[in-house]
């Protein structure tokens, strides 16, 4: 699912 939006770096990890 997301992985690079605001919703992924929560979930799969910070893409900062």
């Amino acid at each position: 699912m997301a992985t690079q939006t605001v919703e992924g770096s929560s979930r799969s990890g910070p893409r900062r």
